[in-house]
């Protein structure tokens, strides 16, 4: 993730569409396919094991890198929102 995030800081003007998000939006995002349909560039951030807490955090850095006129499509699962689930699991 660290990789991906250091290359879109440096290239992000090439980019008009990125995706942020866990593992269903890394697997189940393919920027080369809906590049193809949209006629954008886009690039998938996403990664496995990257519930909200640590994706906000992510977003929080990433956002002075991203040109205004960017859209971002921003994953988040329900399960990050389940009452049941009130402790950050550290595994």
């Amino acid at each position: 993730l660290e990789g991906k995030v250091a290359y879109y800081e440096k290239h992000a003007p090439s980019f008009n569409l990125i995706f942020l998000g866990d593992s269903r939006t890394y697997c189940g995002i393919d920027p080369e396919g809906i590049d193809a349909i949209l006629g954008t560039n886009s690039g998938n951030l996403a990664a496995f094991a990257h519930w909200f807490p640590t994706q906000y955090a992510q977003v929080k850095d990433l956002v002075r890198f991203i040109p205004k006129e960017t859209t971002v499509v921003w994953s988040i699962g329900h399960q990050n929102f389940n009452k049941f689930n009130q402790t950050i699991n550290r595994q």
